[in-house]
């Protein structure tokens, strides 16, 4: 149990452990950034008050999913029972539509905001970004509440936090598998999982209805690189006690047979880094740290040097580093600047970009746009990651400009090079047998995902209308014994775009596909004369007869009074023309 004294103690040693890290001499490899970013707090909402739920019945146990079903990423959830709620992660994702310039999209927390007296406290699973990262942009505006996590999940919040330079408001309480306290009426302790990010937990909600087995990300590997093994006789436990939901990992559920453990990618990455000619450069997610210590590890015992290059790999092995999950001397790294020395043959760089990002390191490496490398013929390309639904355009854009390149590129659909973090069917299916829960609820992937465990559980015995296929907002009220779908609260994702963030309305996001499909049209009405400026439309120069046609149409409203001049030449292009840009019209 935890109490304030517990806390304060903590605090006291985390911040002498900051100060510390602060006072790191800057230079080197793990050189560190520091800078602010703000966060606009506006929310645009669009409820359906017509199906919003009822004020919670006594006795009753709500769960709402606010993200993570129906799509990849944004892993969000909602417990509530009387005057206590608990919130499982906050993470981000990508927008589910055309991003149109937003950066990522994160959950709609207004039903949470509507009753924040409630909120007790967050439960952080793992310290991927798609389960953290939308904290530092909503976490004080939901009143900072005391977020529970493991310890390396602790950094990584922290890291972000100092970004956003919330840290002295953030009120983190660092917890292991053993851990238990209360929140409430809700009882939290804990189970050990394997992902591919150390600290991985499940957790175990008990509450005055029912007990609640949230699995976080995971996957049941019997020899998971340097880690210990999911805790399968505390699950068994709480099966044995009774399980009222479970809700549960769906991302690979329609793969069948078990996981693939994350030793298996071991052997290949190890071949191809020793029998490299040139350099080595590997491509995987910022937060994949156990991939991360097994490249590294394995370049070091080859006697490559690793650089890293995007800023989120480089604070991430920073921190892995000062936890001794990566376990190489300091000298097995170098800075940008003496890479730049290393021979091709004894030099392996660590990039980000495993889904074509434009803007991180390997986009910018392959287009010449990067400050410190450039992609070279022989290099070789490892893509030690999953093509995440959606973003297979992106990547094998990038593996086409690797290739004309000259890079030599390899990826998980060629070798094993990357094992997935997620349970499989099999894994599933031991997983119901464990748990033996009344309910089921996958969470953690699209509709096909969810079906796709809902597919095994009937197989392996559970009643169909026991399996909860529902949608993010979809309000799940809970007895003992039986549910019911009390109604809905907006799930609508809140996009980011830049420093801004829920102020980007779907009107403004039809105003950018329109202006990257049709182009713009400014008519500038002078003293004298009227000017035409077109943008991703036509070339002015090149098709005067409509240019002059517009003029001509501008002119006669505006001698008329009439001011429609933007109308009335809308009209004219989407007859003439066929297109439908904007137009706009300017007096000067």
């Amino acid at each position: 149990m935890y109490n304030n004294n517990n806390r304060n103690r903590r605090d006291n040693y985390n911040g002498n452990n900051r100060n510390n890290r602060n006072n790191r001499n800057n230079d080197g490899p793990f050189r560190k950034r520091n800078y602010q970013v703000k966060s606009f707090t506006k929310i645009h909402k669009e409820t359906d008050v017509s199906n919003y739920p009822e004020i919670l019945e006594n006795g009753k146990l709500r769960v709402i999913p606010l993200g993570g079903v129906e799509y990849i990423g944004i892993n969000t959830m909602c417990v509530e029972y009387g005057n206590d709620m608990i919130i499982i992660d906050m993470g981000f994702g990508f927008p589910k539509d055309k991003s149109n310039g937003i950066d990522y999209a994160i959950p709609n927390y207004s039903y949470v905001k509507e009753n924040l007296q409630k909120l007790r406290g967050v439960i952080i699973t793992h310290g991927h970004m798609d389960h953290i990262g939308a904290i530092p942009y909503v976490y004080k505006e939901l009143g900072s509440p005391i977020i529970f996590a493991g310890k390396l999940s602790s950094e990584l919040i922290r890291e972000k936090a100092r970004e956003f330079a919330l840290e002295d408001d953030l009120r983190l309480q660092e917890v292991t598998s053993v851990t238990k306290y209360n929140l409430g009426v809700f009882e939290i302790s804990y189970f050990r999982v394997n992902h591919n990010i150390p600290d991985s937990m499940g957790v175990i909600i008990r509450t005055p209805v029912g007990t609640i087995v949230h699995t976080g990300d995971f996957k049941f590997d019997l020899t998971p690189y340097r880690e210990p093994v999911t805790e399968f006789a505390k699950i068994a436990d709480i099966g044995a006690e009774g399980v009222l939901l479970l809700c549960s990992d769906s991302t690979n559920s329609c793969k069948m047979g078990w996981s693939d453990s994350e030793s298996s990618v071991t052997p290949d990455l190890t071949k191809l880094v020793n029998e490299a000619k040139g350099r080595v450069i590997t491509v995987t997610f910022s937060t994949l740290i156990t991939r991360m210590a097994q490249i590294v590890e394995i370049a070091h015992a080859a006697g490559r040097k690793v650089v890293m290059t995007g800023r989120s790999i480089e604070s991430t092995v920073r921190i892995a580093k000062e936890l001794g999950l990566i376990k190489v001397p300091m000298e097995a790294f170098v800075s940008k600047e003496d890479a730049r020395y290393t021979p091709d043959e004894e030099l392996l760089i660590m990039a980000t970009g495993s889904q074509g990002e434009e803007n991180a390191a390997l986009n910018r490496m392959v287009t010449g746009n990067h400050n410190d490398f450039d992609i070279q013929t022989g290099d070789t390309v490892i893509l030690s990651s999953s093509f995440i639904p959606g973003n297979e355009n992106k990547i094998n854009d990038v593996i086409g400009k690797l290739a004309k390149k000259g890079a030599i590129v390899y990826h998980s659909q060629m070798m094993d090079v990357h094992a997935t973090g997620h349970a499989c069917s099999e894994d599933h299916k031991m997983l119901i047998h464990l748990c033996k829960p009344k309910f089921l609820m996958p969470v953690h992937g699209d509709y096909v995902a969810l079906l796709g465990q809902k597919t095994t559980a009937i197989k392996v015995g559970m009643p169909a209308e026991n399996v909860i296929l529902t949608e993010n907002g979809t309000t799940l009220d809970f007895d003992a014994n039986t549910y019911q779908m009390a109604g809905k609260v907006d799930a609508n994702q809140v996009l980011v775009d830049g420093f801004m963030m829920g102020d980007i309305t779907p009107e403004i996001l039809a105003d950018r596909q329109k202006l990257g499909n049709e182009g713009i049209v400014v008519i500038v009405v002078g003293s004298n004369d009227i000017y035409i400026v077109s943008r991703g439309f036509i070339e002015v120069n090149e098709n005067q007869t409509h240019i002059d046609a517009i003029k001509s149409i501008a002119k006669a409203k505006i001698e008329q009074g009439n001011e429609q001049v933007s109308q009335a030449v809308s009209q004219y292009i989407a007859e003439k023309i066929g297109r439908d840009p904007i137009v706009i019209t300017v007096r000067r």
